[in-house]
């Protein structure tokens, strides 16, 4: 997915789940697919000073459908000062 695609489904989503924070609460789309992404993630949320950071709970690999992502387990791992949502 393009990233102009996936900032768009992510606009549509808070436009449809959460209409009443869209314009009170700032929201972000971290979305890369590199090496690294959940220092990356974290490293960005930490920079910008975030109250707290959304993930999805489940990767992409068949291990990885039994339990939380690298991805969201990398970043669990890091933090020790921001809330996670992990999001089924």
């Amino acid at each position: 997915m393009m990233e102009a695609d996936r900032e768009n489904a992510f606009r549509a989503f808070i436009d449809t789940y959460a209409p009443e924070v869209k314009d009170s609460v700032r929201t972000e789309l971290v979305s890369r697919d590199l090496p690294g992404i959940g220092r990356y993630i974290y490293d960005f949320a930490e920079e910008e000073e975030v109250d707290f950071i959304v993930m999805g709970a489940k990767g992409h690999s068949k291990v990885e459908l039994l339990f939380i992502g690298s991805v969201t387990e990398k970043v669990l791992a890091l933090n020790d000062k921001m809330p996670v949502l992990i999001v089924k």
